[in-house]
């Protein structure tokens, strides 16, 4: 499907984010907002965060897109893709509760390359998931995990705007 301009092909951050908020809430059952939401801060919550790193060069065909691209457009990427699982103690979620919820969270993306397909992310193939780290904290009352996931992905050939 090709997206309706390059501004909308280029939001990689809100597109993953809103695939990946479909899918993890239905998967963990509990709430999920993407960065930058300004929902009202409930717990439990899953806190997502997609970052674009590095591009590479293509080793295809150039790109047919209106405007015209140059033939060295950037079409693959690295990307880092963060979940904090937030619980709140005091709220009565426990111990227990904060590491079924990491649990969760892992199954879903470590198994969710059928997840992140054309009706959730059109413009994007994903090419590669893996997890990188974890991190542990508590902040005031809250527990925190954040997992951090390496992911390769591409810019489909029909997500190129032509008109």
């Amino acid at each position: 499907m090709a997206a309706p301009d390059l501004s909308t092909l280029y939001q990689f951050e809100k597109n993953w984010e809103d695939a990946a908020e479909t899918f993890l809430e239905s998967a963990v059952s509990i709430a999920c907002y993407a960065s930058a939401s300004v929902e009202d801060f409930v717990t439990p919550r899953l806190a997502i965060e997609f970052a674009t790193g590095a591009a590479t060069l293509p080793v295809d065909a150039p790109i047919t897109s209106v405007p015209a691209l140059a033939a060295g457009e950037y079409r693959s990427h690295d990307a880092e893709f963060m979940v904090a699982i937030i619980t709140d103690p005091t709220a009565g979620q426990t111990r227990a509760n904060h590491f079924s919820y990491v649990g969760l969270t892992r199954v879903a993306l470590l198994r969710s390359q059928d997840s992140w397909d054309s009706s959730t992310l059109p413009y994007y193939d994903l090419k590669f998931i893996r997890q990188t780290a974890t991190m542990r904290e508590v902040e005031g009352d809250f527990q925190i995990t954040t997992l951090s996931y390496e992911i390769k992905f591409s810019i489909r050939d029909d997500a190129w705007p032509t008109s």
